[in-house]
């Protein structure tokens, strides 16, 4: 009985034959001869296909091999996790440590104006200096709040460049408490967008119109006396 059948000699057999029967040779004599030029078709399209096989770049090796908390850069916006940290000292801020290459991406080893984001929540601040090229973001109770974390927790933070004129919006009863101080306007109206931002934040924040006054008032004071907020 005749029958068409293909065979390869395997050196992992120690030597044995494997017979591989060939179905369709079974059914047409040149079936196999058919199967292997279909076969070495394919191989050439793939070669002349540059998305067939990728050739692993420089970025996409070190893509690979970046850990999932290492920042990620774009021209515009830089990502990174961190964990926000608050001293042990009564009045101290809680903030998020800016990793070296997100500092040093911007070029700045002073005050950075930015737009941030913590877990999706945006808001307007800076990166502040803190020696040595290093930089903070300084994350207020409102945005913890919203964002759902505090001190100890690890959030998803965006930082991009933001050079858009500044202003900020004083809550009524800080702009009365100024206006009744000329001292204390003075000292606020040269202060910086953040630090001018610190004195409306802790006026707004307060819930009983009570509180907000007695905020005010202390602010005023304190800006008069030429000291800081905290």
């Amino acid at each position: 009985m005749a029958f068409h059948a293909a065979a390869r000699y395997s050196a992992q057999t120690n030597g044995k034959f494997v017979i591989e029967c060939v179905a369709r040779a079974l059914r047409n004599p040149n079936g196999f001869a058919q199967a292997q030029y279909r076969q070495r078709q394919r191989f050439h399209r793939r070669r002349q296909s540059p998305l067939s096989y990728p050739v692993p770049t420089r970025q996409t090796q070190t893509a690979a091999a970046m850990p999932p908390n290492a920042p990620n850069h774009t021209p515009d916006a830089h990502e990174f996790s961190a964990e926000l940290t608050r001293p042990d000292l009564k009045g101290a801020w809680t903030f998020v440590p800016v990793p070296p290459a997100v500092s040093d991406a911007f070029g700045a080893k002073g005050r950075v104006p930015v737009t941030a984001a913590v877990n999706g929540v945006a808001f307007r601040t800076s990166l502040l200096p803190q020696g040595g090229g290093t930089h903070i973001i300084v994350v207020n109770k409102n945005i913890r709040e919203q964002a759902g974390v505090d001190a100890g927790d690890r959030a998803l933070v965006r930082v991009v460049r933001d050079d858009q004129p500044r202003t900020v919006a004083a809550p009524l009863e800080l702009r009365a408490a100024l206006d009744a101080d000329p001292d204390a306007r003075a000292s606020y109206d040269a202060l910086s967008y953040s630090r001018k931002k610190e004195y409306a934040d802790y006026v707004a924040e307060a819930k009983r119109p009570q509180t907000r006054q007695r905020r005010a008032a202390k602010a005023a004071e304190m800006l008069a006396a030429g000291k800081r907020l905290k």
